[in-house]
């Protein structure tokens, strides 16, 4: 009679211990999950000026500069409502080919570690002589 007390105590251990390993590996898997969602967007937008609307890479080809600008927002965008970058500034004697505003992984991270106060977005501008 006590051998199968102890099987029973056995069996039950061995149940939990099961359990928890699994609640720990859904837990793991929901929480990578959840930053890998987070942490990934898929926001963009590409304006071009010279007429070529798939022209997506040709930097090299034409010995194009790319300058790249993180332009912060607040409160899940909404502000500032106006953002001005200076063609002056940003290419000096070139011009403007493309605008590229995206948001990239550490934007995404910075924008969930926040809860959406800070929000930043990356801009490409490229120039051409």
């Amino acid at each position: 009679m006590n051998m199968f007390r102890t099987l029973r105590r056995v069996r039950i251990r061995a149940g939990s211990t099961s359990r928890s390993l699994l609640r720990r590996i859904t837990i793991t898997t929901g929480a990578a999950l959840f930053v890998l969602f987070m942490t990934s967007s898929c926001q963009h937008a590409r304006v071009r000026f010279d007429g070529c609307s798939e022209c997506r890479g040709a930097v090299e080809k034409y010995g194009d500069t790319v300058v790249t600008r993180t332009i912060p927002f607040y409160f899940w965008g909404l502000g500032p409502s106006k953002v001005t970058l200076r063609a002056s500034d940003l290419c000096p004697d070139r011009k403007i080919v493309e605008i590229y505003e995206r948001s990239t992984v550490s934007d995404g991270l910075w924008e969930n570690l926040t809860l959406g106060l800070y929000a930043p977005k990356t801009v490409d501008v490229v120039c051409r002589k």
